[in-house]
């Protein structure tokens, strides 16, 4: 499992206002959710976002589907 760098993780926080872009919580944020998991860059800021434990779950479990389009992170709700 890759593991976020300091300095990426500190730019994570900032990009992305220190809270969850899906639920905008500020509790139990995870190190980073990978965007393409298979991306020669994976720990590189443009290929992470921040979500909290609750919705890096649902992401994973198949409830959540995120895109992201021209740098902006777009979220649907699944039925799964």
């Amino acid at each position: 499992m890759s593991v976020v760098d300091d300095g990426t993780w500190a730019e994570l926080l900032e990009r992305d206002d220190y809270m969850c872009l899906y639920c905008n919580s500020e509790e139990d944020l995870q190190p980073a959710h990978y965007i393409a998991r298979s991306h020669t860059g994976e720990n590189k800021l443009d290929n992470l976002m921040l979500l909290c434990f609750k919705c890096h779950r649902m992401l994973h479990d198949g409830k959540l589907g995120v895109v992201k389009i021209n740098g902006r992170f777009f979220f649907s709700i699944t039925k799964k």
